[in-house]
């Protein structure tokens, strides 16, 4: 009996046995479902797949540079068959070149090599950097991770160039090779002259070029790295020295990015506009340029085909120039776009000769209201515009017409952005039928026009009054004076200019007096001496006043000549709106006074919105002055609208005097609903 029960203790039942198998299998099939359904089958493949690109970018990256040392070394041109040999012949493989004579080309793997049931690509640039590492159904290796061999991803180019002249065909290039951390040992130039060097961190080599062709330039480091740098010139490289490139186009406007490509050596830049124009305009190293139709076609300055050439110029100290010129051919101006003599809008006021006069073709026109005559160039736009850059409105002609700018749909002026007038102008109109959204800055600062001031009839009212901006600003400081009797220089510092009132624009400031008398006890020797500033003048209705001269007067004694003066008292500044007075340091003006005035007064702004969404700034300032001549007044900024959604800042301040010479009166600042 007991021998029975322990045989029954340690067996299984066949139906036990059976619920057990079916438990497993129930068990081994979720297990499978849930491996299948995640996608690890699938995450692996493409693992090995990635693994597979890591290993042939590896193996292609060790066979360039083993070929840019025998390069170096025995001055073989590199070809991509020699790539694909090294390869097969170190890795056992049966890679072939796509293009066998030239770079770029990819080296291709076949699936005989890879094992992973597609072909690798792997793709070579001009200058033996590896560009792109692919399998023929998409997947990519993350070729920023450790790129080798040529130049390399994410680090500073080693050996760089700047063309510096073209003139006659002739290319000037300084070739620019750098190693921060090894230094330079040797520079080879395309024509095998190897230069020797003890470890300079970088050094610059002359180099002429008369005929197109591949130039292969190559150097070596302290530690013996080598690589080379390959520059292809032809038509394509001569025509793009400078980089040129369409950012946006907004009506009759096309805006373009201008990169110089200067890396070192001190230069200018111009850009002129036409094909026989000599009229060029200095600019920055890197540059947003504004083209309108409107302009070229008002200076004459479009091809035969209505399309506009942009030329594009770069000058060192020493004379050597580059000059590139593009036709434009994205440009085809209209020839009924414009009006093509000056028409006549009258009407009651400002605002209503455009409001009134819908269809309206940008071009000049004379504006009638209320007895005055207001030349004015009209720019029409019929969507909503978008600026996303720098603006410079307008045609580059000063002092002549006021600009109108014509909305009928929404402005929005994105952050960071100055719109403004190109030249100097008779006030800016900003009309805009939908919303004014602006993020940047809408300024009028620096743009007061040098041209007498008249009655400017913005809007009448219900009652037949108007809303103006008066022909006179504030009054300019007055100038001041000082006396010294000592081995000293006494100072008076110049006064501010008044603040204008009404929409007045500010008055300029005056300039610092100082005098320099002479006493000596020994030679019974005293002399007194006085000097005097300009005084600052009055604005207009199109400008703040401009600052008036600094004075500086000083006296001596010689035992030939006696008593000897010398210095210049301060003249005033010119009226409407000219330059600044002269004197020892020029005041703030158009242009500043001399020597050394600054330029620049507060102009006339006007803006009309249905809605306005002011989250940035809206300027009309004065200019500041040299810190002794006065600085100029302020302008005068008008806005009216329907819906004011938000005010942000808005400013007409006069400009900084500095320590010593006066400020520019503020301008005003006149916000109405309509």
């Amino acid at each position: 009996m007991e021998n029975k029960r322990k045989i029954r203790n340690r067996g299984i039942t066949l139906i036990a046995l059976v619920v057990t198998i079916i438990i497993l299998l129930i068990l081994a099939g979720i297990s499978l479902s849930i491996i299948t359904n995640s996608g690890v089958f699938e995450k692996a493949n493409k693992a090995k797949k990635v693994n597979m690109l890591a290993v042939a970018r590896e193996e292609v990256s060790l066979a360039i540079d083993t070929h840019i040392t025998d390069s170096y070394i025995n001055n073989k041109k590199i070809t991509p068959k020699m790539i694909s040999d090294e390869v097969n012949k170190s890795n056992n493989r049966e890679t072939h070149a796509e293009n066998e004579e030239q770079f770029p080309t990819y080296i291709i793997y076949p699936e005989t090599d890879t094992k992973i049931g597609e072909e690798i690509q792997v793709k070579i640039g001009e200058n033996l950097e590896i560009l792109e590492v692919r399998t023929t159904s998409g997947i990519t290796y993350d070729n920023n991770k450790d790129n080798q061999g040529g130049s390399h991803i994410g680090e500073q180019e080693k050996i760089d160039y700047e063309v510096y002249s073209n003139e006659d065909d002739i290319l000037k290039l300084l070739i620019i090779v750098t190693d921060e951390e090894n230094g330079i040992e040797e520079v080879e130039d395309p024509d095998g002259n190897k230069l020797q060097y003890s470890g300079e961190n970088e050094v610059t080599i002359d180099y002429i070029i008369t005929t197109d062709g591949t130039y292969t330039f190559k150097y070596k480091s302290t530690t013996g790295k080598i690589e080379i740098k390959n520059i292809k010139v032809d038509e394509n490289f001569r025509e793009n020295i400078f980089e040129f490139k369409k950012l946006q186009e907004i009506s009759t406007e096309k805006d373009y990015s201008i990169n110089y490509n200067n890396k070192i050596i001190e230069s200018k830049f111009y850009y002129s506009i036409g094909t026989e124009s000599t009229d060029w305009k200095e600019v920055e190293g890197e540059d947003i340029i504004n083209i309108d139709e409107y302009d070229a076609f008002h200076k004459e300055r479009i091809n035969e085909d209505r399309t506009i050439t942009i030329n594009l110029k770069k000058e060192d100290n020493y004379g050597n120039k580059v000059e590139i010129s593009h036709k434009l051919e994205e440009f085809k101006v209209p020839e009924d776009l414009y009006n093509n003599e000056e028409e006549i809008l009258e009407g009651e006021s400002i605002i209503a000769c455009i409001r009134d006069h819908d269809e309206i073709k940008s071009g000049n026109y004379t504006l009638k209201v209320n007895g005055e005559q207001y030349p004015a160039e009209i720019y029409n736009y019929d969507e909503d515009v978008n600026y996303i850059t720098d603006k410079n409105l307008g045609t580059t002609e000063n002092d002549n017409r006021m600009l109108i700018m014509k909305y009928k749909g929404n402005l929005n002026i994105e952050a960071n952005n100055i719109i403004t007038a190109q030249a100097r102008k008779k006030g800016m109109f900003i009309y805009v039928e939908g919303e004014l959204t602006n993020n940047g800055e809408i300024s009028m600062t620096a743009r007061g026009a040098n041209a007498e001031g008249q009655d400017v009839y913005l809007l009448k009212d219900e009652n037949g009054d108007y809303e103006y901006v008066p022909a006179e600003g504030a009054t300019g400081a007055e100038k001041v004076s000082i006396k010294s009797s000592g081995n000293y220089t006494e100072a008076t510092k110049g006064k501010d200019g008044s603040t204008g009132i009404n929409r007045q624009a500010g008055g300029g400031g005056s300039g610092v007096a100082k005098a320099h008398g002479y006493k000596n006890t020994a030679y019974l020797k005293e002399y007194t001496q006085s000097a005097s500033s300009g005084a600052g003048a009055m604005g207009t209705s199109y400008s703040g006043g401009t600052g008036g001269g600094s004075g500086y007067r000083l006296v001596t004694y010689d035992h030939s000549k006696g008593k000897v003066e010398s210095g210049s008292n301060g003249s005033m500044g010119n009226l409407n709106g000219g330059a600044g007075g002269n004197g020892d340091r020029g005041g703030t003006g158009n242009p500043g006074g001399t020597p050394g005035g600054t330029s620049g007064t507060g102009g006339l702004l006007i803006i009309y919105s249905d809605s306005l969404d002011n989250k940035g700034e809206i300027n009309s300032k004065g200019t500041n002055s040299n810190g002794l001549g006065g600085a100029s007044g302020g302008g005068s900024v008008n806005i009216f609208y329907r819906e004011l959604i938000e005010q942000g800042n808005i400013n007409a301040i006069g400009g900084n005097g500095g320590s010593f010479g006066g400020s520019g009166g503020d301008g005003s600042v006149t916000m109405q609903e309509i």
